[in-house]
């Protein structure tokens, strides 16, 4: 249901994190590659959009949150670094057009 074009929406879902090129530099310069595990982790959205009736575009905002853990190793020796763990909330703004 919308009121004057406005539509709220909420979703839940995945996030898949998906780690490249994992480098730890140290005060001297030296670098460590690291072996950062993927992962999948549940994620919310909460957003907002508005359209007018008399027209295929719009705007909307939205935030989405995920949290998720995955383990980090020193790829050198294979030494276990502990866990990464990383809880963003991505802000998102935009324009729409429905075909």
């Amino acid at each position: 249901p919308s009121w004057h074009g406005i539509s709220a929406n909420a979703g839940l879902g995945a996030t898949v994190f998906i780690p490249y090129e994992a480098k730890s530099v140290a005060g001297d310069g030296s670098v460590t590659k690291l072996d950062v595990d993927t992962k999948v982790a549940p994620a919310a959205q909460l957003g907002v959009s508005w359209s007018p009736a008399s027209s295929n575009w719009g705007v909307f905002a939205d935030a989405r949150y995920a949290k998720l853990k995955t383990k980090v190793t020193d790829k050198t020796d294979n030494a276990n670094l502990g866990n990464l763990e990383i809880d963003p909330v991505v802000y998102s703004i935009g324009v729409s057009h429905k075909f």
